[in-house]
């Protein structure tokens, strides 16, 4: 990460002034004009892999549009696409692919029904003391076959 800042400070300076060579630029943060160049190689060698990966990724989710990154991760691997779980997960993220996950409650009630539904009469009811109201509920349990 400091790397990346490193030669993307460079790059700015250099942009905005010309006159001052890249040696001295890059000598202000310590390190060569070779590590420069070098970085700028393999941050461009990086972006065309993480097109690749990404044109992968989406025809994965074109078949299945909710699978997520660890199945990702699997059939990348399986497929020769060497990547690690940590790089694909980042990538991921920076293009808001990550999955959410549904959340998991079971349904108790279902009031969009065609019975009659009683009112609630413990709206607006005004509570000074404990036990003023007690209210209870039936709850109905499937059995497979009840014995006689």
């Amino acid at each position: 990460m400091v790397k990346k800042i490193r030669s993307q400070t460079v790059s700015r300076l250099k942009e905005r002034h010309a006159e001052v060579s890249l040696q001295t630029l890059c000598g202000l943060f310590g390190y060569t004009r070779q590590a420069y160049y070098k970085h700028l190689r393999i941050n461009s060698k990086h972006s065309l892999e993480e097109d690749v990966v990404l044109d992968r990724i989406h025809s994965y989710r074109k078949l299945m549009p909710r699978i997520g990154g660890t199945k990702l991760h699997y059939l990348m691997n399986e497929s020769g696409y060497r990547i690690s779980r940590k790089t694909l997960f980042s990538i991921l993220r920076t293009n808001s692919l990550l999955v959410r996950k549904r959340k998991k409650h079971a349904v108790t009630t279902d009031s969009r029904h065609w019975m009659k539904k009683y009112p609630n009469l413990i709206r607006g009811f005004d509570f000074e003391s404990p036990n003023l109201l007690w209210v209870s509920d039936i709850t109905y349990i499937k059995v497979k076959d009840p014995k006689p």
